[in-house]
């Protein structure tokens, strides 16, 4: 494909969260593939009352992204012609969307005349319905020339809003960027944690709908099973976390639990995945997860249904007992494969 001038809209580095960490992998593909690449990014990315957070900032430094302008505000519309200028001559938009809220302003972007836009769906409707979604999510899908959703449900949820646009799919692919140097061995030492005991990890921000409380009351009975099993928590919390702590008291498995309730920098993710067995992402509802993308059950993962402590205890105990991980890891590398950034750009090309 002959070279593009492609302007990427979105949180970028130093902004933290998988979004952020997203935005980075199409932009360093595409330039691989020989588009000249200008990202736009944030100035304000949520208004504060919708921010549960304590900072939308990395809390160490990192490098900013390469050619990244911050300039984008959500909320204040005098930014938009600063993002105009810095787009103008540019063959395509692509713009990153998770929230009705983050509708406006890419729609605005969306409606410049000469300049193809493309949306990257992760959701349609965001986790929690609000008064007016409706109108703000077809107020931008509407202006897309076409739409990059991130799961099949995500499409499916598009084709109910019956808007004329072209989408496509391509799956959220595996993280590349959050290697360590660290064996598995080291990287228990750093966490305390001993090399033959089972460790289930819990990774990123702690929300209702991710179904940690569904995790901890599986723990009894997975620990009655596999008395040395540890699990690590290991993620901001955008919510009350005492009643979690007051969960893992009164079933009795406080010394299996070890919760780090702060954001993990990009330094320490590769600690966190080093030293456990499994991930564990149980899940209430989701269109896609950046953290632990579903796989074939049985090949790639193991799928229970949501909210059943139960189950999913059974499946944790099957995983360590029938030793599954050499062979889900396979699966995993294989799915990895299918779903690649390379495969996602392919797609942004086609729309583009």
């Amino acid at each position: 494909m002959e070279c593009r001038h492609l302007a990427p809209v979105g949180p970028f580095h130093p902004y933290r969260g998988g979004i952020a960490h997203f935005s980075e992998s199409p932009c360093a593909g595409l330039r691989r593939r020989g588009h000249r690449v200008l990202p736009v990014a944030f100035k304000r990315q949520y208004p504060r009352w919708l921010f549960p957070g304590k900072t939308h900032l990395e809390p160490k430094a990192v490098a900013e992204s390469e050619n990244a302008r911050r300039l984008f505000d959500t909320l204040n519309p005098v930014f938009r012609e600063r993002v105009a200028r810095r787009i103008a001559g540019a063959d395509g938009v692509v713009s990153q969307y998770w929230l009705p809220l983050m509708a406006p302003p890419r729609a605005y972007v969306a409606r410049r005349p000469g300049c193809r836009s493309i949306v990257v769906a992760h959701n349609v409707f965001g986790r929690e319905r609000r008064s007016g979604d409706l109108l703000l999510v077809r107020m931008l899908l509407g202006a897309a020339g076409g739409i990059l959703a991130l799961s099949e449900s995500v499409k499916t949820e598009i084709a109910a809003l019956r808007v004329r646009v072209p989408v496509s799919v391509a799956p959220h692919p595996m993280y590349e960027s959050f290697g360590s140097a660290l064996t598995r061995s080291a990287a228990r030492r750093a966490l305390g944690l001993d090399k033959d005991t089972p460790v289930l990890l819990f990774f990123g921000f702690v929300r209702k709908y991710k179904g940690l409380e569904t995790l901890i009351r599986s723990l009894p009975s997975a620990v009655a099973a596999l008395p040395k099993l540890r699990l690590l928590v290991a993620g901001e919390f955008y919510e009350h976390r005492e009643p979690y702590d007051a969960m893992l008291d009164s079933l009795g498995v406080r010394e299996n639990a070890h919760v780090d309730g702060r954001y993990s920098p990009s330094s320490l993710v590769g600690t966190y995945f080093r030293a456990a067995d499994v991930v564990v992402q149980p899940y209430r509802s989701a269109t896609q997860c950046g953290v632990a993308e579903m796989g074939p059950d049985g090949k790639a993962g193991l799928v229970v249904p949501p909210d059943d402590p139960g189950a999913l205890a059974a499946a944790i105990v099957r995983y360590f007992e029938e030793d599954l991980g050499p062979v889900l890891a396979e699966g995993v590398r294989l799915e990895r494969q299918r779903n690649s950034w390379d495969y996602l750009c392919e797609v942004l090309e086609s729309l583009a």
